[in-house]
């Protein structure tokens, strides 16, 4: 009996802590309204102001300043890289790329927005004057 109480708690606690295997909704790193997003996917992907990509450990280029209203285009070159908000400070949740993804992203406020590859840690900023 107690064989299967034992087992019956690691289920609840696996479902319980499981995680959401990318398909869902993330939720915006605290003292961010996501509702307030100023950073907003533009399709089709055109009009880019600036383009950002990768290599195998870091964003080129590293640094972006654009203009407020401008879009940059990322290019994730390969399956192992993406683009995500920095979460120390947080930064916009509307910062994503997806892994091996081409996004173009419009900033619609002024600001430094930090982002980072969530596999391997590297950063990137991009500034809006």
């Amino acid at each position: 009996m107690s064989r299967h109480l034992t087992f019956a708690f690691v289920f609840v606690g696996l479902v319980a802590c499981g995680g959401d295997e990318g398909g869902g909704a993330k939720d915006a790193p605290s003292g961010i309204d996501a509702s307030a997003s100023s950073v907003v996917k533009v399709e089709p992907c055109t009009g880019e102001s600036a383009t950002v990509t990768n290599n195998a450990s870091a964003y080129i280029p590293m640094t972006t300043t654009i203009s407020q209203g401008q879009i940059v285009k990322f290019v994730m070159s390969d399956l192992d890289h993406n683009v995500q908000p920095n979460a120390l400070p947080p930064t916009d949740p509307g910062l994503n790329v997806g892994y091996g993804a081409t996004t173009c992203l419009r900033f619609t406020q002024s600001g430094t927005f930090k982002f980072a590859c969530g596999m391997h840690f590297f950063g990137g900023t991009i500034t809006v004057n």
